[in-house]
């Protein structure tokens, strides 16, 4: 045993070896604690029943504690920030990470001292080898009592240029880290963007403590962080208490050419599934009693900081819950999360557990104690304030601190199967720190043998980490009783496939998984496929589309772990002919030939055209799916014509144009045909008199619209003059679609701007969004056209909010302001939008309550009804962070306008203002501006009272 743990310590002497040290001083004499802990809570708090709050530390020995964690022997490392929150330009720093130690075993701290100092904003802490890892504003650091004098000598930045600054001013710190089943630490709000000015650029992060690789993951979690016992990750920030990861990073990274859902979901009320409901904070007489004292109240909470509870000294219906912390409200909540499908639901609202009369109660953080409790750092007023609490059952009895530090390797992996979470991640943690060979048959015998499902998985993923898995584990693993056993069988098969050694025996256990009876099952193995190149894999994803292709987070699941392959799966798609006719199957289609085209790749698009040629389908399903891939292509700076060199579609091509020419039999083949002609080799003097002959004519609106676009696709100055020759004839809305058509390139911008000039286009024939980008042009003499012709953009609109300030004094009726908020807001806001994204133009898809176009309204409550009513009438006084506009120019001149939800390396995905999401490969733009206007167009107060406002403040606020 001895071996294994020397080993471990030296290699940390080699991985940090290279780095400056910095020599403390001497250590001084630790602080006793002269208090003593509480029976029960103190005055002014109240507790649930049956349960007890006690302080087990405070000042002096502890001063502005924001984090905490528990080190093998039981000692508690707190990360003090005592320069919050306007001294942190003093030198040398103020925030400084203490050591706690229960050293009579009574549980109350009763020693305490400085491990480090000079530290800027300390806000997270992990222990790891016999150090901690430290996040300090943008720094991650690594400390280390190398002499064991109580001082930590050994301080190496890991990372730097960490944690964010939101646009508003507010301050996103590191926070969080925790030990996670892939033997990597997590933590939130990590790698930023190179601009580090949005937020929305933020993400988390993971590192190998090992290797000190930072890599982002899926978040952001700007205030809380916590793992479940089966490695479901929640986190939560100020606006949305309780969310959950619904996808890693590095999946979504395979294939960064198809629309992603958001990377998080909201948990939401069980019992209110047919709305968007979310947390609602139960009135109780204490509540009552805050509103009296004249506290803040609030219908969500504020939350800073969360944890899944994982001990043994709550009772058993407590395992799993989640406790979040609200400093605002200076309350602690508790929530019970049940699975819905591949999403959490709250069985019911949130649950008071502690709250508190005393305003410097400031809960910051919440972590699982060795002893079974939960410990909270209470912030207080920060300085030299500062308490420790332990929250447990009122019988609870203090044990002494465990020694997991000397531990026996056995011990260790018999502590896996321990019922206190804090036990199963501290041994694992050490058993990687040692990486003792002599571990592998132990925990592969735990792995398949253990009772517990969550031993049995601690087991498996640390044998993961220590190079240990075989098939033979896996396979039992994958036949466990447990899904959730199950679930990370499947995730650890990747180490498997990644290496191609997969046998015919595990393949054809993911076959039956492919029929497991639950979804997250399948969904993680959707996930898994990807790692591997085996043809075998694709038709495995057909089966989970057939099954779960309703699903958004399933079906990204499976074009993810599509970088390739995906023509193979589209010839299995289309081949079937009771999946192409259903909707889903039809949206999965036109999905996948887009994502092709961008993607790029001749031989899978070729098998894409041959299934479409060769596959018995109607002439508008085959012109839709090939006008997918032809949108596709265009925004990848290729063309159907490029790539069909032999020239095997011009049949189609020619067939289009005759419907267009003689009419087809239906609007919806007419349209498709229009669009075919958009994608295809025809010159403009080849289409434009068939074209010109239909705005303004007997045709409907749809068909009338699609030859405007098809015009607009070609780059050729007599468009502009041609169009306008038309312009009496156009209904209002077709104007709207005519004018976005004109100004979708660069070069017809400054004639569009002399057309408005000469009075033949009117203001009304703008949508809010191009008459923005035409006042904010960065050609001068454009944008001065626009700005005569159109007005200045409407920053401040001082009357506006002065004739409304009445509405701010009367009393509200959320049930009339419901319909309001349906008939003005809920399109772009979420919750009145269709629940699938369903198909826009040849390849995009409008917006759904996964990717609304606007923020939600979480937040609305905690920002007070002043500065909702400010956003209504001011939209483009304050920008959003996440929903800053952009014109997005393409190398070729085609202009767009809208959000940037997604930008890296080889794609970006562009939501437009009709929520159409669109994916363009990132070497086919040429530059993205942001714009200092929003989307949310002016003058939504239009024909509404004061009392209409008021009922629409009023239904914003009370349903968040």
């Amino acid at each position: 045993m001895a071996s294994g743990l020397i080993g471990g310590l030296g290699f940390i002497g080699l991985a940090f070896g290279a780095a400056a040290e910095t020599n403390k001083s001497a250590a001084s004499p630790p602080l006793t604690n002269r208090a003593k802990a509480s029976t029960n809570a103190p005055a002014m708090f109240r507790v649930k029943s049956g349960f007890r709050f006690e302080v087990v530390a405070e000042a002096p020995m502890v001063a502005a504690p924001v984090a905490m964690a528990f080190d093998e022997n039981g000692r508690l490392f707190v990360a003090e920030m005592r320069d919050y929150p306007d001294q942190r330009s003093k030198s040398p720093h103020l925030g400084e990470i203490s050591v706690l130690e229960d050293t009579t075993g009574q549980g109350v701290f009763d020693s305490s001292n400085v491990y480090a100092d000079d530290l800027a904003s300390p806000s997270a802490v992990a222990c790891y080898d016999g150090g901690v890892f430290v996040g300090a504003t943008t720094e991650l650091i690594y400390l280390k009592d190398a002499g064991r004098n109580g001082n930590a000598e050994v301080r190496k930045v890991v990372s730097n240029g960490l944690g964010a600054v939101r646009q508003s001013g507010a301050e996103v710190f590191l926070n969080n880290f925790n030990w996670g089943l892939d033997s990597r630490i997590h933590g939130g709000a990590g790698p930023l963007s190179p601009t580090g000015e949005n937020l929305a650029e933020v993400r988390d992060l993971l590192w190998d403590p090992r290797t000190l690789k930072v890599s982002p993951e899926t978040g952001i979690a700007t205030s809380g962080l916590s793992f479940d016992s089966f490695g479901r990750k929640f986190v939560c920030d100020a606006d949305h208490p309780l969310r959950m990861a619904m996808f890693e990073l590095r999946c979504a990274a395979r294939n960064p050419f198809f629309v992603k859902p958001p990377v998080l979901a909201d948990a939401e009320e069980g019992a209110r599934t047919g709305a968007s409901a979310r947390f609602g904070v139960a009135t109780s007489r204490l509540t009552r009693t805050r509103v009296r004292a004249g506290l803040a109240e609030s219908a969500a909470p504020e939350a800073r900081g969360l944890v899944v509870y994982r001990g043994s000294g709550f009772p058993t219906n407590y395992y799993e819950n989640i406790f979040i912390a609200d400093p605002g409200r200076h309350a602690i909540y508790r929530v019970v999360v049940a699975e819905r499908g591949l999403e959490m639901v709250c069985a019911s609202g949130l649950e008071e557990f502690v709250s508190s009369t005393d305003s410097t109660f400031r809960p910051m953080q919440i972590v699982n104690g060795p002893d079974g409790a939960l410990y909270v750092a209470d912030m207080r007023g920060g300085g030299e304030s500062g308490r420790i609490f332990r929250l447990a059952p009122e019988k609870f009895k203090a044990s002494k601190a465990p020694q997991l530090g000397n531990a026996r390797l056995y011990d260790l992996v018999a502590a896996l199967a321990h019922p206190d979470g804090w036990r199963q991640d501290t041994a694992a943690r050490l058993l990687y720190e040692r990486h003792d060979r002599a571990a592998v048959p132990l925990l592969a015998n735990m792995a398949q043998k253990a009772q517990a499902p969550s031993a049995r998985v601690h087991a498996l993923r640390t044998l993961q980490s220590l190079d240990g898995l075989s098939e033979p584990v896996i396979l039992t693993a994958l036949r466990d009783p447990d899904a959730r056993v199950r679930e990370n069988a499947v995730l650890a098969a990747e180490a498997v496939l990644k290496t191609g050694a997969g046998t015919d025996a595990l393949w054809n256990q993911f076959k039956r998984t492919v029929a497991d009876p639950v979804i997250r099952v399948r969904y993680q193995l959707a996930f898994t496929l990807g790692e591997s190149r085996d043809p075998r894999r694709i038709s495995l994803l057909a089966a989970i589309l057939k099954r779960d292709s309703g699903s958004e987070w399933m079906r990204a699941a499976v074009l993810s772990s599509l970088g390739e392959g995906g023509g193979a799966l589209f010839a299995l798609m289309a081949g079937d002919a009771d999946y192409r006719a259903t909707p889903a199957g039809q949206d999965l289609l036109h999905e996948l030939a887009a994502m092709l085209g961008v993607q790029g790749f001749g031989p899978e698009i070729n098998l894409v055209t041959g299934a479409v040629e060769g596959g018995g389908l109607d002439i508008s399903a085959s012109f839709s799916l090939l006008s997918s891939v032809g949108e596709g292509l265009r925004r990848a700076r290729s063309s159907l014509s490029v790539l069909d060199s032999e020239g095997r579609l011009q049949g189609a091509y020619s067939q289009a144009l005759n419907i267009v020419v003689a009419g087809g039999t239906s609007m919806q083949e007419s349209v498709e045909a229009l669009r075919l002609l958009g994608c295809s080799p025809y010159a403009y003097d080849q289409l434009s008199g068939w074209l010109l002959l239909i705005p303004g004519n007997n045709y409907s609106s749809a068909v009338q619209s699609a030859a405007i676009e098809t015009l607009a696709r070609f780059n050729d100055p007599r468009i502009v003059p041609s169009l306008l020759t038309r312009w009496p004839y156009l209904t209002s809305q077709l104007r709207r679609v005519a004018s976005a058509a004109l100004l979708s390139r660069i070069e017809r911008v400054r004639p569009v701007a002399a057309a408005l000039q000469d009075g033949k286009l009117e203001p009304g024939d703008l949508s809010p969004a191009h008459a923005n980008m035409l006042r904010t042009w960065p050609d001068p003499a454009m944008a001065e056209i626009a700005v005569h012709v159109l007005g200045p953009l409407a920053r401040r609109r001082a009357e506006e909010v002065r004739r409304f300030q009445p509405a701010l004094r009367l009393q509200g009726v959320p049930d009339r302001g419901r319909q309001i908020f349906l008939n003005r807001c809920a399109s772009c806001h979420g919750s009145a939008v269709p629940a699938r994204a369903t198909l826009s133009g040849a390849a995009g898809f409008s917006g759904s309550p996964l990717w609304p176009l606007g923020p939600d309204l979480m937040g609305a409550r905690r920002r007070g009804k002043e500065r909702i009513l400010e956003a209504v009438l001011e939209p483009h006084n304050k920008a959003v962070p996440g929903y800053t506009t952009s014109v997005v120019e393409a190398k070729d001149g085609e202009l767009l306008v809208g959000l940037v939800k997604d930008e890296n390396q080889r794609s970006i995905t562009l939501q437009q203002p009709d929520g159409t999401m669109t994916i363009w490969a990132r070497e086919s733009i040429a530059s993205i501006r942001p714009q200092t206007w929003s989307l949310m167009p002016v003058g939504l107060e239009e024909g509404l009272s004061n009392q209409d406002m008021a009922d629409l403040i009023e239904y914003v606020t009370a349903n968040p």
